[in-house]
């Protein structure tokens, strides 16, 4: 007999059709964060009736919760924690890894979707689409945009190649 695990996951949940078949198989706990304040999130994780959870998942829109601490998640017993991202730097590592639970992150989870936003975001600049975003809402669309320059010749300069900055996309 196997025995089901059983899943905490704070955040928005991924629709995929991977995820869909896990929660077919497995025990899911789902509490969404998005605008709810880290004190309600605490007592909603408190007041859960199962206590102990193979793996805790922390998604996106999870930013409030941090730090992930003792005072978030002390009540339970958990096996694995996992938070989407790079970086530990928001998870008491020390005080999990004393309670015996697995910590990891899912650097790939944010890679590519940060490397685009990265490239919109210079593109944005490059071509001045706040002020323009900001002239055609005030009716005045051809009011103060002078002639952008094309990106044609242009070189742009990565500092810190790490993962990020070695995303490559292709076509499939």
């Amino acid at each position: 007999m196997t025995i089901q695990k059983s899943y905490l996951l704070l955040g928005r949940l991924p629709a995929s059709k991977l995820f869909d078949s896990i929660r077919a198989k497995h025990s899911i706990t789902h509490i969404p964060t998005k605008g709810i304040p880290r004190n309600e999130i605490i007592s909603q994780i408190q007041a859960l009736p199962q206590k102990s959870y193979t793996c805790v998942a922390i998604l996106s829109e999870t930013q409030q919760l941090y730090p992930i601490n003792k005072e978030l998640l002390g009540s339970l017993k958990v096996e694995c924690l996992c938070k989407v991202g790079a970086g530990f730097d928001a998870i008491d590592v020390d005080y999990f890894t004393s309670t015996g639970t697995w910590v990891a992150n899912a650097p790939e989870a944010v890679r590519i979707p940060t490397a685009e936003w990265a490239v919109a975001l210079i593109l944005a600049t490059f071509k001045g689409l706040v002020l323009a975003d900001k002239n055609v809402k005030s009716n005045m669309w051809r009011d103060g945009l002078g002639l952008r320059s094309n990106l044609v010749g242009t070189t742009l300069g990565i500092v810190g190649l790490g993962a990020i900055g070695k995303v490559r996309h292709e076509k499939t």
